[in-house]
């Protein structure tokens, strides 16, 4: 949300079980209603521009044949005063920052000499019953294990296709999860763009669930 072009303040939360099912225009929408519908208060009377890099948002209005949830979104909609205005992607450098920023995250996390994350996992693996039979398992020659998507670093760190082996650790997770989560230049991304990142850069068995309970923990603070 901006106000004489400066941003003011951010949106965002997980998406629900049925809504990972939506198709992109309807994805884009359930992100325009729910900004609505946080900021309400605001915007009831008032007439405010909304801008968007997806055209299926401008056309909902002149769309014929809606399917029963978009006919309930225009319901709500109807509600406010608003213009719609296109922008192309490349010129909506507010979204796109936030987008690309979230992806370096998890490789601040490794390269942040201060973070010392390597060396907490490294403790962590001796501790982790699980970790230390699979390490044994991969260092003999004789044991094919997916070929070799599982290497051993110079430090003795289990990687699985590039991606840093995670042990049975609460207190290895949290460190992450919080790295990622809290900074302020994370924003405090939701789940899909915390999920997607996380698996991009480490092997973590239990990922999602471990995710969703820290979330909604932090949802409760």
């Amino acid at each position: 949300m901006s106000q004489e072009g400066h941003v003011v303040c951010y949106e965002s939360r997980k998406l629900k079980d049925h809504e990972r099912n939506y198709v992109v225009h309807d994805l884009e929408l359930t992100a325009v209603v729910h900004a609505l519908k946080m900021w309400r208060h605001y915007l009831l009377g008032r007439k405010f521009l909304l801008l968007t890099d997806n055209t299926c948002v401008k056309n909902l209005f002149t769309q014929s044949g809606l399917n029963a949830r978009q006919a309930r979104w225009m319901a709500f909609l109807s509600e406010f005063d608003f213009e719609v205005r296109h922008i192309k992607g490349k010129e909506n450098k507010v979204a796109d920052a936030l987008s690309r920023r979230i992806h370096g995250i998890s490789e601040v996390i490794l390269s942040r000499p201060k973070s010392d994350l390597l060396d907490k996992v490294k403790a962590a693996s001796i501790l982790d019953a699980d970790y230390s039979k699979l390490l044994s398992e991969i260092q003999k020659t004789e044991v094919n294990l997916n070929g070799t998507a599982f290497k051993i670093d110079q430090k003795g760190l289990i990687w699985f296709k590039d991606r840093l082996y995670v042990p049975k650790n609460l207190d290895i997770k949290l460190f992450i999860l919080n790295e990622m989560h809290k900074p302020s230049f994370s924003c405090h991304p939701g789940y899909q763009k915390m999920i997607t990142t996380l698996r991009k850069q480490f092997f973590w068995p239990g990922l999602k669930s471990d995710l969703v309970e820290y979330l909604s923990k932090c949802l409760e603070c």
